[in-house]
């Protein structure tokens, strides 16, 4: 049995009912009970969901899948949102949203919300689901991805990636962040199954591991950062995890040597890079990274082959495909038609070319022969343990504590990698205690996901800001005193020197 992305529904439901399609520390949900379990709910959610798209709130849970395949099957769009996330954070959402059907799984209810204009879905369009990312505004920003999208995107991912129906797939991705679309999809639609991994069972090393052997999990599907917390581990290797074949990494850069690691320990091939924004559904390219790669690229690791249909291309400053370096654009019908707030200024990055719906990615790269590489980002997005977050929204939520004028808020890199992000807050009163820090940390946490919360908060004077030669606040000078003081806190005194 499998679930059929493009008819919306199970098929070969006689084969392999019994076979496990979820599995979790908790449970075992066969393929059989799965399809009987996404009627149920479809029905459910036919009689109650009325205007609006179905919101998700929850967190890796069986119930999480069999929703998103129920409104799948009824054509509903649904907007996942994980309990990483405050509540108020989920407030924000629906009412960008106006009114839907809130489906509660931490609290086990279901309710009707409507908070004012409802946002009507546009039939010419079929959105399949708005995923939420973080939002220059403050607020979050919605990317509507249609079905039209999601199946050109399947279609490529059914051809080309190595999952099949034997697949065990690891799916610990947050299903708000994108990447968990690829495990879902590749599980759920070559009729194999999905580990779903919690956040407080990966932080548990032996119960971790112990389902990745129990179940036999043969494909690993995460961010670079996330695999190489495990490579610390010296029994993470093939001769302990025999099942363990392939490793798709994506959402942020792949490291040379986490690559390396993973073929060193797991067999020379065993690892896939992938890229792609979440506007244009998932990833676009992907790549077999073996030893012969690694010994070709001793430095930046190429991001892969674009996918077959569609197009993607590298423009200069003018707007012309050059053969050299400039910024990564992707065209088809992958791409989204925008985000859900039509007067969002990001939605000038949404274009037509050459007859297809496109994408400026804010990436620049470029390619050698047919193969894509990635150079950086142009703005101040930054990706951090492979979340995407714009620093301007969580500098608007800090701006608006008691006793703060302005703040920055800085990615602290190893290397070429945000590792960790700190903030400044300047204002206008003379508590610069650790106290009214951690204060702000935790107003920050009331209203953020939890990996947007800078891991220090540095407190100044508003007096004391520096500014560079265009009368921009100067981040390259806080970062610098920053460093020079050993990663300790600043000093009021410190920061006048450099204003």
């Amino acid at each position: 049995m499998k679930f059929d992305f493009y008819r919306r529904e199970f098929v070969a439901v006689e084969e392999f009912s019994d076979k496990a399609a979820l599995i979790s520390h908790q449970k075992i949900t066969s393929w059989q009970q799965l399809q009987q379990q996404v009627e149920q709910t479809r029905e459910r959610i036919a009689q109650q969901a009325g205007d609006g798209p179905v919101v998700i709130y929850g967190h890796k849970q069986h119930e999480f899948v069999i929703t998103m395949l129920a409104c799948i099957q009824l054509s509903v769009p649904y907007v996942p949102v994980d309990t990483i996330y405050p509540r108020d954070r989920l407030l924000a959402i629906q009412q960008q949203l106006g009114c839907g059907l809130l489906v509660d799984l931490e609290q086990q209810q279901w309710s009707r919300f409507d908070l004012g204009e409802c946002w009507v879905n546009n039939p010419d369009q079929q959105l399949m689901y708005i995923l939420f990312t973080s939002g220059s505004t403050g607020d979050p920003k919605g990317v509507q991805i249609t079905y039209d999208a999601f199946q050109d995107f399947w279609g490529w991912v059914e051809s080309d990636f190595p999952m099949n129906s034997n697949s065990v797939t690891l799916s610990q991705s947050l299903f708000t962040f994108d990447v968990s679309m690829m495990d879902m999809a590749t599980a759920m639609g070559h009729g194999g199954s999905l580990l779903l991994i919690d956040r407080d069972i990966y932080q548990d090393h032996q119960t971790f591991f112990a389902l990745l052997k129990d179940h036999g999990c043969t494909d690993w599907v995460s961010t670079p950062s996330f695999v190489t917390k495990w490579l610390m581990a010296k029994d993470f290797n093939q001769q302990n995890f025999p099942a363990l074949k392939r490793f798709t990494l994506a959402g942020e850069a792949l490291p040379h040597r986490i690559a390396s690691q993973l073929n060193q320990r797991f067999g020379d091939g065993c690892v896939y890079n992938a890229y792609g924004p979440t506007e244009a559904t998932v990833v676009v390219t992907l790549l077999k990274v073996d030893q012969q790669l690694l010994t070709e690229h001793p430095g930046n690791l190429p991001i892969g082959y674009t996918k077959t249909s569609g197009e993607v291309v590298v423009l200069d400053e003018q707007g012309e495909v050059t053969d050299g370096e400039g910024e990564i654009v992707i065209c088809g019908n992958n791409v989204s038609v925008g985000y859900l707030d039509p007067q969002l200024p990001a939605n000038k990055a949404f274009f037509t070319r050459n007859g297809m719906r496109a994408y400026r990615t804010g990436d620049y790269g470029y390619f050698k022969g047919e193969v894509l590489y990635y150079l950086g980002r142009r703005d101040d997005q930054i990706k951090l343990n492979g979340y995407r977050i714009e620093t301007t929204e969580i500098e608007k939520v800090l701006d608006q504590a008691d006793g703060v004028e302005s703040s920055v808020v800085l990615g602290l890199k190893r290397g070429d990698k945000v590792v960790r992000l700190i903030a400044f807050a300047f204002q206008n009163s003379k508590d610069y205690s650790s106290e009214r820090s951690q204060m702000l940390q935790q107003q920050l946490a009331a209203r953020l996901p939890e990996y947007m919360v800078p891991s220090e908060i540095l407190l100044a004077d508003v007096g004391c800001i520096p500014f560079n030669n265009n009368h921009k606040v100067d981040g390259k000078k806080l970062l610098a005193l920053y460093q020079a003081d050993d990663i300790q806190t600043l000093q009021v005194d410190e920061l006048a020197e450099i204003a």
